[in-house]
């Protein structure tokens, strides 16, 4: 549906409702492998090898995406391969997380490092040092303000033109086929044979089933502008 959704409209916004950060960063992962395939199929077309537009991916939290739970999903594997290749690709990726030592060093050594507002339980004796080298207090530095090599970087103020229209019933039912419903003799046979084998319903009431119900039914919120 995600893979229909960004085929539809031009401009996508996603409301995920599950708090864990390994479904989170699937999600994130998903969606930039899908604009990659993109940039890699217009330079096999091309005549000159290079993808007509440049994409650009801003990761907040980005330690969740490059989660070490998910290390070992063939999804991860690629998506690294994507991170490393992706100034090839006319891509890049513009990430953020709280901590400088929440991602690993391996992933901050191929990335340009901008500093923000630091509290002063976190500073360490890196960030003392930049402060001396730059006559720069990261405790007292402004909202959107950064600091890259002395010098103070604001970034823009982005905000949501227009109101977002859910759009699910729609697209549930262009992704997914009505399954023929089963008559009511069918059904009937079925508990029968449940009970007769002791075997316990299909549709378990558990916590977990419930959580991964309602995890699968997350709302997707879509902008249009075209």
């Amino acid at each position: 549906m995600v893979k229909l959704a960004l085929r539809t409209y031009k401009d996508n916004l996603f409301e995920l409702k599950t708090r864990k950060p390994s479904k989170r960063g699937f999600f994130t992962r998903t969606v930039i492998l899908y604009l990659d395939s993109i940039q890699r199929r217009e330079i096999e077309q091309t005549a000159n090898h290079a993808p007509q537009k440049s994409v650009s991916f801003f990761t907040e939290e980005f330690e969740g995406t490059f989660s070490n739970r998910a290390t070992l999903r063939t999804d991860n594997e690629e998506f690294q391969a994507v991170f490393n290749e992706c100034r090839n690709m006319k891509e890049s990726f513009f990430t953020c997380s709280q901590r400088e030592n929440d991602c690993s060093k391996t992933l901050r050594a191929k990335q340009l490092q901008l500093y923000g507002k630091i509290p002063e339980c976190d500073k360490s004796p890196y960030h003392r040092r930049l402060e001396k080298q730059f006559n720069v207090n990261f405790s007292n530095l402004p909202q959107r303000n950064w600091i890259y090599n002395g010098k103070v970087i604001i970034s823009p103020t982005w905000k949501q033109e227009g109101k977002p229209f859910i759009c699910n019933r729609t697209l549930r039912a262009n992704y997914s086929e009505p399954k023929p419903k089963k008559s009511l003799t069918w059904r009937y046979l079925e508990f029968i044979n449940r009970v007769w084998n002791g075997q316990q319903s299909d549709n378990s009431n558990t916590e977990e089933n419930k959580e991964d119900l309602e995890d699968s039914q997350g709302d997707s919120l879509f902008i249009d502008k075209t």
